[in-house]
């Protein structure tokens, strides 16, 4: 394995018991229904990794209240430990979230682990359908089915994610990805203008000498990246204009949802690609 791919060792409880606490309640947030059948999620990781799937990420979102620490969204991404390596440097991955506030449902999703970078990328449900399972019935079982059936997506995976390598971009191709990224990331103020503190070409610059290419799936990674992890300079949009830095997403809510339309925005130009070359 090339030394500058970095692979996450498994996970063990007492690692997840740090990274999010939320897993392992042992009882929901006050207030919740009587329908409200309470699985904790440590219970449904136990179950996963008996049949072969390891965690490797942790993460839960943090909370002003009091009394919901230890309760909120909560997100594990797991593995096989035979996970092939798909298209040269991606390892598939399934991502579960949940929340014993009432703020979601069991959820179950494709993800992507991109080794050259340690990039964390989740699937849009248009590609990979994402699985709900509510808090009631048989929810350990109906999570793993939910990950077998993901699993079994893999190789139609693995096929987008060529296209996407296959896919040269134009430097204007480029601008236009970032900055749509952008308007995903940040809102437009009264008069359209973006809030954004950096402009879209700083979202093209790579982290590292191998991401200097312009296929759409290098671009997508580049992208995603800088978006996810922040630490960008810039200015700030109010009258100050004062420097600052990009913040990192750390809220899980917030990394599921660009993640996914990062993704969707991906998957959008490839069609988009394909039918010029077909005209």
């Amino acid at each position: 394995m090339n030394a500058a791919y970095h692979i996450p060792r498994t996970l063990t409880e007492t690692d997840l018991h740090r990274l999010a606490p939320s897993i392992f309640a042992e009882a929901p947030y006050q207030g919740m229904s009587e329908r409200y059948s309470f699985i904790p999620t440590i219970e449904v990781v136990r179950n996963l990794k008996g049949k072969g799937w390891l965690p490797v990420r942790a993460t839960e979102q943090r909370t002003r209240i009091e009394e919901k620490v230890g309760f909120t969204k909560h997100m594990i991404r797991l593995r096989q430990s035979d996970a092939p390596i798909i298209v040269g440097e991606v390892i598939p991955e399934v991502v579960i979230i949940n929340a014993h506030d009432g703020g979601a449902a069991y959820q179950a999703m494709a993800g992507l682990f991109r080794l050259i970078c340690s990039n964390g990328l989740m699937v849009d449900e248009g590609t990979i359908e994402k699985v709900s399972v509510r808090h009631s019935g048989d929810v350990i079982r109906e999570v793993a089915y939910a990950a077998k059936y993901i699993a079994k997506e893999v190789p139609r995976l693995a096929k987008n994610v060529k296209r996407m390598q296959d896919i040269i971009l134009t430097p204007d191709q480029q601008r236009v990805f970032a900055t749509a990224a952008l308007d995903i990331r940040y809102e437009r103020n009264d008069e359209g203008r973006s809030t954004a503190p950096i402009e879209p070409t700083r979202l093209l610059i790579p982290r590292r000498y191998e991401d200097r290419k312009s296929n759409l799936w290098t671009t997508f990674n580049t992208i995603q990246e800088n978006l996810i992890k922040g630490g960008i300079r810039g200015y700030s949009r109010s009258e100050t204009n004062r420097r600052i830095s990009t913040r990192e997403v750390k809220s899980v809510s917030e990394d599921v949802r660009l993640n996914r339309a990062l993704w969707t925005l991906a998957t959008e130009m490839t069609k988009l690609t394909k039918r010029r070359k077909a005209a």
